[in-house]
């Protein structure tokens, strides 16, 4: 006969699970509490700036395209279709990395076919961010008000770079965010015990954010590559060469535990060719052929960048900190991290969510501030003057996101027609049953999304701009659009070298008004 249930024994083991429990809540209520405000307060930011994926903004779809927006209609576009069955770079182009994608496409599957579940990853992103931006200011001041202080100025300075949300930028940020940690907390002598081993676990964290930021956009990761590459230089002159391999091996197995499963999946669904050239070798033909945004620049231009970058330009006041507290190592991060942002920032467009990869830049300025002040030291004016600056660019953003935002909030709820939908919507019906393309710039981006249109065409958007940086990208462009099977296919009035000779072979106008054209593909 089997032993009686103990009843005793089970309530004694609850309640002592009860009281570890009550023992963990009651000891970590400030920290508890505190990661609580954070999610809360990310929760709001989202909601409020990422346009392009929060539930206040309902009409974006249409709205998208006529504004800065257009990158984040991509990323949905092709999130949708992976989660749909369809694979990237295979079955539709981009020049960015997988993991964007793989973020939309869960969001996609979590918000049940919507976009709003790529809100969850947004908030966990960022408040991530913001606990590790805490803990970086912890590391020179336990006052908890220098480290809300820095998340305050952080975050502003987020509003202006963020744009509409749902950028590569915004998926990256939490891994640079921790990844700095490790590094200054390493290399910023902060502490007495500078001599000391690097932990090889936290090179293998680098690896995987490498990694991450290699399968969305590698620039992101300068940060991180600078800061690895000053704890080398620091193993080497202390002669650490056992640890320095150690954590090189770390860091290789950390980058390959994000590259290989990538690599595979592409490899297994027949376009790992496609995955490399459109992620890597495309990106340098791109960053050849798209120039300086300094050719046109005017004052306003330049008003505008040293705002907006004024995370990346305080790099500069960094440096100059740093050095007067003979910080030697985190010097040379800092500096490495100046000449890369600085070719990076000029030799290309100055579009805004650039500014995000330096955005924990701010953190280390007002650290090194609180230093700076707290010592008494020469540079005292110098941080009190780039105090007042920094202020006042928080205030004047504070104004002007209240202004863009309510502009932005009413401007897509009630949209104006961007001008192709009476031709699209008389026949949707037959699109659905059928196939359909649209070739043209931003104002295009949005209408799979908004119709529920599936992708038939591999390039399926912006295909001039695309194709103006490769000669290669061109012919396979007019190529598959020759080969396609879309019955349907959509275009703005304005010619475009190539298709045109294609259209009049293969299609028929069977409507038009002053600028778009409905194509339909001729029965043979």
């Amino acid at each position: 006969m089997g032993k009686s249930f103990n009843t005793n024994s089970l309530s004694s083991f609850a309640s002592n699970i009860a009281k570890k429990m009550k023992a963990f809540f009651i000891g970590n209520r400030y920290r508890i509490l505190q990661i609580a405000i954070f999610i809360v307060v990310s929760s709001v930011f989202v909601l409020v700036f990422s346009q392009s994926t929060s539930p206040l903004y309902k009409n974006y779809y249409a709205y998208g395209g006529a504004h800065d927006s257009g990158d984040s209609l991509q990323f949905l576009t092709i999130g949708k279709e992976w989660s749909n069955g369809k694979v990237p770079y295979r079955d539709n182009f981009d020049h960015k990395g997988p993991f964007i994608f793989l973020i939309d496409a869960l969001g996609f599957l979590i918000g049940g076919g919507t976009r709003y579940g790529i809100c969850l990853f947004q908030i966990i992103a960022l408040t991530i961010t913001l606990f590790y931006i805490y803990k970086i200011s912890n590391l020179v001041s336990k006052d908890k008000s220098v480290g809300y202080l820095s998340i305050i100025a952080t975050l502003i300075f987020y509003s202006l770079s963020y744009v509409v949300g749902n950028s590569v930028q915004e998926y990256n940020l939490p891994f640079i965010a921790i990844s700095v940690y490790f590094i200054v907390a390493y290399l910023g002598d902060y502490k007495k015990d500078k001599n000391s081993n690097h932990d090889p676990k936290k090179a293998l964290f680098y690896g995987i954010a490498i990694g991450i930021c290699f399968c969305t956009l590698i620039t992101n990761a300068i940060l991180i590559c600078v800061g690895v590459l000053a704890i080398a230089i620091k193993l080497i002159a202390e002669k650490r060469y056992k640890n320095l391999w150690k954590n090189i091996n770390y860091g290789i197995v950390g980058f390959l535990a994000i590259l290989l499963p990538f690599s595979l999946y592409f490899a297994a669904n027949g376009c790992f060719g496609d995955f490399v050239y459109s992620t890597l070798l495309f990106n340098f033909q791109y960053t050849g052929n798209i120039g300086s945004w300094l050719k046109t620049a005017n004052s306003d231009a330049i008003v505008s960048f040293i705002t907006v970058f004024f995370s990346y330009l305080s790099i500069f006041i960094t440096i100059i900190f740093a050095i007067s507290r003979r910080a030697k190592y985190y010097v040379i991060m800092l500096v490495f991290a100046c000449v890369l942002e600085t070719y990076l920032f000029f030799s290309a467009q100055n579009f805004n969510q650039y500014a995000t990869l330096s955005l924990i830049q701010i953190v280390l300025l007002i650290n090194e501030i609180y230093i700076c002040l707290k010592g008494g030291r020469n540079l005292a004016p110098v941080a009190l003057v780039t105090s007042f600056i920094v202020t006042l660019i928080c205030y004047n953003q504070v104004l002007a996101s209240v202004y863009y935002v309510s502009g932005m909030y009413k401007g897509i709820r009630n949209v104006a027609p961007i001008g192709y939908e009476e031709l699209v919507e008389e026949v949707l019906p037959e699109i659905h049953e059928s196939s359909f393309v649209a070739y043209g710039g931003n104002d295009l981006k949005g209408i799979y999304l908004r119709y529920d249109i599936p992708l038939n065409n591999k390039y399926f958007t912006i295909q001039d701009w695309h194709s103006s940086f490769s000669p290669n990208v061109r012919e396979a462009i007019l190529e598959n659009f020759k080969q396609s099977s879309a019955e349907y296919a959509l275009l703005p009035n304005v010619a475009s070298e190539g298709i045109e000779e294609i259209l009049e072979d293969d299609y028929e106008i069977i409507n038009a008004n002053d600028k778009y054209r409905l194509f339909k593909k001729i029965a043979k």
